[in-house]
């Protein structure tokens, strides 16, 4: 009896579909034009063609995959499924085990029905391999490339799942009832992992567990069959984009980054506008230290769609909750500022080209988008917990694999039953444990972390240790000070204190080391910069013109052998009041009047002080006052420097002194000395004074400067940190 015109529609549009496009190897298409009930009509006439004709497999085939449409394309086992889908799910089953039974000589038959019976309950997916090998062979025998290369992806897909559950997997020694790695690490660290190291985490575990063995050892000989599926699908058919994500995901795993790099620039020459294979070479190139990874990230981004660009390319992924929900509330042009001041702050070295962290970011963002993807349930990779992880901390110090006995084996994501844990050990209280469900790949966190996890998160957002291409970067104490501008001269006095004994290589200190400075704003705009070489104990000072607002300075060293030093620091804006006012107090080594009495604090010389101030050689403090009144053409203030030790576990009393006034002063917590001025009234007082603390314990004080103004009795007061050495 001849199949109606329908059936012969509907399977002639899986055929085309199916050379189409790699999603017909994982879901059903819509094969059925118009609404559900249109698709419901056609199904019973299906329906009623298998009753005239129960030898047609073409029909069989035709009714199994409109009845799989239908149910959702899925199988929804460990959800909630109604008996309407029940039942369109055993007429898919039965219909595509009866085509396959029918039409052997169709390999098409037996692949379809090898795919559905794969996204079913665990045993079922188990018992699906052997339909998608014998898929894979028979088209292997009759030359059908495209369903060699469903099936191999599919295959390796298993394989890289066995992998995942085996591979280095450990068992624990006799300990206790139940005992997980998990347990041990918290006996042998001293309940949580405490401050011990990597080394002492990877003792206690392996001190009290063993591999499981095996030769060779478990999940080796799965990760190489893995491997080689893929690769088999790719060069079956090399427009199948599925096939290459996993081969990329597999080779990324392991990080092989030449093997990843080869693999991905292949892809590249075969179809250059798919994103995976940009992001895959943007990963390999990174992890290999190339400085073009960049560019390879660029050209990824300019094939993704806008709303996928804006999904992967969040910095929310890498920010605490409270901020992200600020950043929610700021307007557009206020928010793309900050995006940009976060990215531009980020960079661990402006004097180097590129942006390290930047870079860093998007090749955990690839990593994680390639390596946890899961195309059966519409799962993005860098959305699930594990990629999620990876993204804030990239790859983790130690790992162990075991058996999720001893805790709860199901997550917070109620439809993961863990068959392993993964212990992700990054540093000093940052660890995470994974639950994998290996037969729905599948991560979660144990409904016990997920409090723990939080507070990590808030504690620790991201972090960026051992990028690769940028060197150890010590640190540089920086001095900011702000004065109140006149709209021709400098405002801003920083000094620093570049480490070049720490930066010495081979023994040898740089000498006359270039150090850069900029200023910024919170919108990463840059408003001032300069160079200048620092003296013979890594002393340099800059001289700077910036606008009001809130500024932050950032000063970078970097030698020719690639040390570098970094420092930051806040300059809040000025007081603009038109009253009685303070500018920064500066602190330095030494400041003195040049030939005439300066005016105006840029007018000084200035002899910039370390970071640790020597007692014995004392300090020299310099600041403006704004707004003092005038009586008869003078202007009569007093000033009070008062000298608190911020530490009150400090030992021994401070014995303080201004210079050129007699007498000292002591105390045990705090000194304060005064004295009084009388100068010629102009719109700026300029003062400056040395200090001695030649008898004070070391430790850090707090040194506030208040000035009252006697015609008005006004007063203001400005405060510092000052740290003293021994």
């Amino acid at each position: 009896m001849q199949v109606s015109r329908a059936v012969v529609a509907v399977v002639a549009a899986v055929a085309v579909l199916a050379c189409a496009t790699p999603v017909a190897a994982q879901q059903p298409v819509p094969i059925v034009a118009g609404t559900r009930a249109d698709s419901l009509a056609e199904l019973e006439r299906l329906d009623a063609a298998v009753q005239r004709t129960p030898d047609d497999a073409a029909a069989w085939h035709a009714r199994g995959l409109l009845a799989w449409q239908l149910a959702q394309g899925k199988r929804a086992i460990g959800t909630t499924v109604n008996l309407e889908q029940m039942r369109l799910n055993q007429k898919a089953d039965s219909s595509l085990a009866r085509a396959a039974t029918l039409g052997p000589d169709v390999v098409r038959y037996l692949a379809d029905f090898a795919i559905y019976r794969s996204q079913g309950s665990p045993m079922v997916r188990a018992g699906a391999v052997r339909y998608e090998n014998r898929a894979f062979e028979r088209a292997r025998a009759t030359g059908d490339s495209l369903i060699v290369a469903e099936m191999a992806d599919r295959l390796g897909q298993v394989e890289f799942k066995n992998y995942q559950m085996f591979f280095g997997r450990r068992m624990a020694l006799s300990n206790a009832p139940g005992a997980s790695m998990a347990d041990i690490l918290l006996q042998q660290s001293g309940g949580g992992s405490g401050s011990a190291g990597a080394d002492v985490v990877r003792q206690a575990i392996e001190s009290r567990s063993v591999p499981v063995g095996g030769n060779p050892p478990p999940g080796v000989d799965a990760y190489e069959k893995a491997l080689h599926y893929f690769e088999v699908a790719t060069h079956a058919v090399p427009a199948l984009p599925l096939p290459w994500r996993h081969r990329f995901a597999a080779l990324a795993d392991r990080r092989r980054w030449e093997e990843l790099d080869l693999a991905a620039n292949e892809r590249i020459g075969i179809a250059p506008w798919d994103p995976d294979g940009w992001l895959a070479l943007g990963l390999a190139r990174h992890r290999l230290g190339q400085a073009t990874a960049l560019v390879a990230f660029d050209s990824a981004f300019a094939q993704l769609s806008d709303s996928t660009r804006r999904r992967l390319d969040r910095v929310e992924r890498i920010m605490r909750p409270k901020a992200v929900k600020a950043l929610d509330a700021l307007p557009p042009d206020e928010r793309a500022r900050t995006e940009r001041f976060v990215w531009t702050a980020a960079d661990p070295l402006w004097s180097v080209p590129g942006n390290q962290v930047r870079a860093e970011y998007l090749a955990r963002v690839a990593f994680a988008e390639l390596r946890f993807t899961d195309e059966e349930l519409g799962m993005h990779g860098v959305d699930t917990f594990a990629g999620d992880l990876h993204v804030r901390y990239g790859f983790p110090q130690y790992t162990a694999n075991y058996e999720c006995s001893g805790l709860s084996s199901e997550s917070a994501d109620r439809a993961v039953k863990s068959d392993v844990c993964w212990l992700w050990w990054y540093a000093p209280r940052l660890q995470f444990i994974v639950h994998y469900n290996a037969a729905f790949n599948r991560s979660g966190a144990g409904f016990d972390d997920v409090a723990i996890n939080e507070d990590i998160q808030f504690q620790a957002p991201a972090t960026w240790l051992a990028i690769p291409g940028v060197p150890p970067i010590d640190s540089i104490p920086l001095r900011v000070a702000r004065f109140r501008p006149d709209g021709a001269h400098p405002t801003v006095f920083v000094s620093a204190a570049v480490p070049l004994q720490r930066m010495a290589i081979g023994g040898v200190a740089p000498r006359d080391l270039m150090t850069r400075i900029w200023m910024f704003t919170d919108g990463a705009d840059a408003v001032g910069r300069d160079s200048s070489r620092t003296d013979h104990a890594g002393l340099v000072q800059w001289k700077l013109r910036a606008p009001a607002g809130d500024l932050y300075a950032r000063a970078e060293a970097v030698t020719p052998d690639a040390s570098a030093a970094r420092g930051t620091a806040f300059a809040s804006s000025p007081p603009a009041t038109a009253g009685l006012s303070m500018s920064d107090i500066l602190i330095a080594s030494a400041v003195t009047d040049a030939a005439s009495p300066a005016a105006r604090w840029h007018e000084l010389r200035i002899t910039p002080a370390p970071d640790t101030l020597p007692a014995e050689r004392g300090i020299a403090i310099a600041w403006e006052t704004y707004g003092l009144a005038a009586k008869d053409g003078a202007h009569h203030y007093s000033v009070r420097l008062i000298v608190e030790k911020s530490s009150k576990s400090l030992a021994g009393r401070i014995v303080a002194q201004i210079a050129g006034l007699a007498g000292s002063q002591r105390g045990d917590e705090r000194v304060t000395l005064g004295f009084d001025r009388d100068v010629p009234a102009r719109e700026v007082t300029l003062d400056h004074v040395s200090l001695s603390l030649r008898q004070a314990p070391a430790g850090r004080y707090s040194l506030a400067i208040e000035i009252t103004d006697k015609v008005t009795q006004a007063k203001t007061r400005r405060l510092t940190t000052i740290l003293v050495g021994p």
